[in-house]
């Protein structure tokens, strides 16, 4: 992603305290199946100065951006020092440069990758593991909010330029804000969602989730090995019956297309945004549930349930599975049992699995939400 120039635009500041990254939990929501969780959020609020009071004024609203690093180059300083060992596998396994502001997001994407390297023969620390993930996650809320700034006085209608595709400033604006600011909540509620909201066939889908849960569909599909979760629901989706929402431009819509390239006899693939981000899906197939308290979340999804975790709750949701079974009845582990279908990493596995990490969301401070139905 390449860094926009900000704008000089009149932004509101909040007189509130600086919330934490990892937001807590209400006092009634506390989740008791999961305070065993060694939690980063102690250190990582010590470590770094955050910024969570920035709004902007659109169309005469105030509107919350994302929280930020009041400093990008002392938290990168920081995290490199504290990350050093995790940093330094990644490094080596993908013959990276050093870490940078030029280069993060190829470790960021090597992060989640690296989890479903066969090749790695690196064990990875869980603790350092959840740092560094949360340090990416925060860190590119600063090129967001440059966005937002940069277009904020701009025509609403007009277009602007993003990854050499031409797209409205309202829609840039509304994708590079929190899900929960009003401008990002009133420009996808104007979508008609009928199609894609349409009846799935359920047996359909969860078998073809069962089939390439950890096999993933190729030459069918591309796979994404940096991320390829939400990739995999959209394919779920599509074997359940779900039409694509085809359009020619990356922008729009909700759609794959495998087109001639007359250097490869597999083809190649193009795909909406809304196929393979995991949080332009979800803006687009609709929000309809979410919680901070796991044993609620867990007894408010179902067979077929397509679910998303914000993971530090900050405003963007960061992944996306897909439930392919649910126990009738709450555990001696403290909620419903489910059982998930996903990529990177890959696996079905039931929830009460060491392996199946939706349980922990909850307890390092994340978010859950179930999408479209």
């Amino acid at each position: 992603m390449k860094k926009f120039i900000s704008m000089v635009i009149t932004i509101s500041m909040l007189i509130i305290p600086v919330q934490s990254v990892f937001a807590e939990n209400d006092k009634h929501e506390a989740d008791p199946a999961t305070e065993y969780v060694n939690s980063i959020k102690p250190e990582f609020d010590e470590m770094f100065e955050m910024n969570d009071s920035k709004t902007v004024t659109l169309k005469g609203i105030t509107n919350k951006m994302f929280i930020e690093f009041k400093s990008q180059d002392d938290a990168l300083n920081k995290v490199k020092r504290k990350c050093a060992d995790l940093i330094g596998k990644l490094q080596q396994q993908y013959r990276l440069a050093e870490l940078s502001e030029a280069n993060w997001e190829e470790y960021y994407g090597y992060l989640y990758a690296i989890l479903d390297d066969k090749n790695s023969k690196f064990n990875i620390d869980e603790y350092e593991y959840d740092f560094l993930n949360a340090f990416f996650d925060i860190y590119e809320n600063k090129y967001k909010n440059d966005i937002v700034d940069k277009l904020a006085l701009k025509d609403f209608s007009a277009k602007t330029m993003v990854l050499g595709e031409y797209r409205s400033v309202d829609e840039v604006i509304a994708e590079n804000l929190p899900y929960e600011a009003e401008f990002s909540q009133e420009y996808f509620k104007k979508f008609n969602l009928s199609e894609l909201r349409a009846t799935i066939n359920i047996s359909a889908a969860i078998s073809y989730a069962k089939t390439y849960a950890n096999k993933p569909n190729q030459p069918s599909y591309h796979y994404f090995w940096t991320r390829d979760c939400t990739n995999f629901v959209s394919q779920v989706l599509e074997a359940g019956g779900v039409k694509q929402v085809v359009t020619n431009n990356e922008a729009s819509g909700w759609w794959h297309k495998r087109i001639y390239d007359p250097h490869s006899w597999i083809g190649k693939h193009k795909h909406s945004i809304s196929w393979i981000s995991a949080n332009t899906f979800a803006r687009y197939m609709g929000v309809v549930f979410t919680t901070k308290n796991h044993k609620n979340f867990s007894t408010n999804i179902h067979k077929g349930s397509i679910i998303a975790s914000d993971n530090d709750n900050d405003g963007d949701w960061d992944h996306i599975g897909f439930v392919t079974a649910v126990d009738n009845h709450i555990g001696s582990y403290g909620y419903r049992d489910y059982k998930v279908a996903q990529h990177t990493n890959n696996y079905h596995l039931w929830t009460s699995d060491s392996d199946n990490k939706w349980e922990k969301v909850a307890a390092k401070g994340g978010k859950y939400a179930r999408i479209r139905n």
